[in-house]
């Protein structure tokens, strides 16, 4: 019978972690991080958040909720970057401490970003054409709907956009 392999211990499992990930006291000073973590708090920004996080951690200490959710931008070199921190009480630990994660939302900000600008620049070139932009398909029932009608369709036809989708 072969012995089990040691476990690593639970700084090694932590800084094996691709997400930042810290442990806050009430007060909301920093008890233990990951590497991950500790790279994003050397970028501006992160203490600032944290700061925005403590009377959220209050909150968990408190009992007034199970788990608290913040969304915060750091500035780096490289430009802005976003994420979401998620944070809850750590069971049975005295004095009472909260573990607290963060996701990097940074493409899906950019790419929000992209789509509002893309859907602002439609609505300008669609509102800017003299006659009536719009886009039709046909359903698996056989009628014809719209799919997008461009503010040309209400000055042409003098029938607001939602009756005529309708």
């Amino acid at each position: 019978m072969s012995a089990d392999p040691p476990l690593p211990s639970t700084t090694a499992v932590l800084d094996g972690l691709v997400s930042p990930v810290c442990v806050l006291d009430a007060t909301g000073a920093v008890v233990a991080a990951n590497r991950a973590w500790r790279e994003l708090e050397a970028a501006q920004g992160e203490r600032a958040a944290r700061q925005r996080l403590v009377p959220l951690v209050r909150e968990l200490l408190a009992g007034a909720c199970e788990r608290v959710e913040l969304e915060f931008e750091v500035r780096t070199a490289d430009g802005p970057r976003w994420f979401v921190a998620r944070a809850a009480r750590l069971p049975g630990a005295e004095p009472p401490l909260v573990v607290v994660d963060h996701d990097d939302v940074s493409r899906q900000k950019q790419a929000n970003e992209t789509l509002r600008r893309s859907e602002a620049l439609l609505q300008d070139l669609a509102a800017s054409i003299p006659g009536a932009l719009f886009r039709l398909r046909h359903g698996a029932d056989g009628r014809w709907r719209f799919v997008y009608l461009g503010p040309g369709v209400e000055r042409l036809f003098r029938v607001p956009t939602r009756q005529a989708r309708a």
